[in-house]
């Protein structure tokens, strides 16, 4: 009998679900957009179409010097729809394409091909769904119908435009999927006892944004320090990464500021030991931030019972240094023999890196 009961309100749904295909309006629909970055409304626009349409295809259009770029874009949509199956994305990356009609006598046949060239074969559009003005003539090329969806922006009112000027307080108008590709990871970086930990509890504060701890320190409290080895190395840039990769996948803030990070922990390596573990200088480049704040040792050397090179925090800064150099990623020094000074320093250079007015 339980069983049957299974049977049946499976046979339900499955009732349901075919009933809700029927009753959409369109069988295949389209939006087209540079999604750049996709926002909520984007969002918004997509799921009116998969509410009216049977097969939904998403066309991203991006060019290359864009930032964040189409692939990143392509991937939160991607993620964003990776459960349904009737959602089909097509990335169009081609920075020779006309942005609007005055720019090739030719501009809406060339976007028909764009289309039609890279849908399924025998597909016939029914529908485009847009919140702009050119979706009519672009709908009339098409020969579609062409759905005006939300074009004040009242529902979600956000642009892409919007968006790039200030992502930080926009940050709730982007998905998920989203934010994980265009949080900026701010690293704080710098010898021992130059004001690390501090500096990053004190921007986190001032800025309402995440802050990831030094995984290194936490884990020499638990080893055994006279046997310290570069398997410990392997072992910090290991708890570091998993730290890492879970405070990006929840990342419920424009910034994330870290306190040190692979390239610290590199540095050390080559304090102790005058090498790299393999996999630790394998991912040394690999754009895991975004910018450095690399703090000079003018400051008071303070002995927490854990420090144990007073006298070469100069040769460690070098190290730092060179390390942060040659890894491509924009950073800033943070000098000076005042605390307060520093922290003013760091917070201009957050507010003019991402035009944040507090």
């Amino acid at each position: 009998m339980e069983n049957l009961f299974y049977l049946c309100g499976s046979l339900l749904l499955i009732i349901h679900e075919l009933n809700k295909e029927m009753s959409k309006k369109y069988v295949n629909g389209m939006v087209l957009g540079k999604f750049w970055p996709v926002t909520s409304g984007h969002i918004h626009l997509m799921n009116t179409c998969i509410n009216n349409c049977e097969n939904i295809y998403i066309f991203l259009c991006s060019r290359s010097f864009e930032t964040p770029t189409g692939e990143d874009r392509y991937d939160a949509l991607i993620e964003t729809y990776k459960d349904n199956g009737s959602v089909h994305i097509v990335h169009i990356d081609d920075d020779n394409l006309p942005q609007e009609p005055k720019e090739h006598k030719d501009f809406w046949k060339i976007w028909y091909d764009v289309v039609y060239d890279n849908l399924p074969s025998n597909t016939k559009l029914d529908a485009l769904f847009t919140s702009e003005n050119y979706g009519e003539p672009y709908a009339n090329v098409l020969n579609c119908e062409h759905v005006m969806v939300d074009q004040e922006r009242i529902t979600f009112p956000i642009s892409g435009t919007k968006m790039r000027a200030d992502f930080y307080h926009n940050w709730n108008m982007l998905p998920h999927a989203m934010q994980k590709r265009m949080v900026k990871k701010v690293a704080i970086i710098g010898p021992e006892s130059v004001g690390k930990t501090t500096m990053t509890g004190i921007m986190a504060g001032h800025f309402k944004c995440d802050e990831m701890f030094e995984y290194g320190r936490e884990y020499t409290y638990t080893c055994d320090m006279s046997n310290f080895s570069l398997n410990d190395i392997i072992n910090i840039y290991e708890g570091h990464k998993e730290r890492y990769n879970k405070i990006l996948e929840l990342c419920k803030s424009p910034i994330i500021f870290f306190d040190t990070d692979v390239l610290e922990t590199a540095s050390w390596s080559l304090l102790y030991f005058n090498e790299i573990p393999k996999i630790v200088s394998d991912n040394l480049n690999n754009k895991d931030i975004d910018l450095y704040l690399l703090l000079t040792p003018e400051v008071e050397w303070i002995d927490d019972g854990t420090r144990e090179f007073p006298h070469r925090r100069k040769e460690h800064f070098n190290i730092i240094k060179d390390l942060v150099s040659k890894s491509g990623v924009k950073y800033y020094i943070i000098d000076g023999d005042k605390y307060v000074d520093r922290v003013e320093k760091c917070m201009s250079i957050i507010s003019e890196e991402y035009n944040i007015d507090l």
